[in-house]
């Protein structure tokens, strides 16, 4: 009876022991998810402020004289390439994008990566609300905002306002 009493004891020892160990790992393992959601959201604010922050600098380097009168087209990229406020800009968006490499989520990356292919053609731009939608749904999954929504929000410019359809 003793002996059954002592092996029910260890038994209820063990099961204590691994309820405990699968809370506390469970528990680890969301405040692991929360910290990395964090970072994320960080980096992603950092890129964004980052990338509008470059779009403000660069038009103000456009509206100089230097770069007005500049010959041609060389002659321009190289007033933006000696600007200091746009190397330092650069210099800050290469160690976010290290963090994005990092940390972020596939979709944010390849988010980012189509952003950067459109914004290199320089007649069309990336497309900043697609950008912030795609690394808003990497955090929130299920966003209902739209890129119109966020270039009207980031750009307030009426372009991105829904026209009513004509009956």
């Amino acid at each position: 009876m003793n002996e059954s009493k002592n092996l029910v004891t260890l038994v209820t020892a063990i099961i204590s022991a691994t309820a405990l160990l699968v809370g506390y790992s469970y528990q680890k393992s969301l405040e692991k998810e929360t910290e990395i959601r964090k970072t994320r959201q960080e980096i992603y604010s950092r890129l964004l402020t980052s990338i509008t922050k470059r779009n403000e600098i660069l038009g103000r380097v456009i509206m100089t004289s230097k770069y007005r009168t500049a010959k041609n087209s060389d002659e321009q990229n190289q007033v933006i390439v000696n600007n200091a406020e746009l190397s330092k800009n650069w210099n800050d968006r290469t160690e976010i994008v290290a963090f994005l490499c990092l940390y972020g989520t596939d979709d944010a990356i390849e988010a980012y990566s189509d952003w950067t292919k459109e914004d290199l053609d320089r007649s069309k731009g990336g497309n900043l609300g697609q950008l912030v939608v795609a690394l808003r749904k990497a955090i929130y999954p299920k966003t209902l905002s739209t890129p119109d929504q966020a270039n009207l929000v980031i750009w307030q410019d009426d372009r991105y306002l829904k026209k009513p359809s004509k009956q």
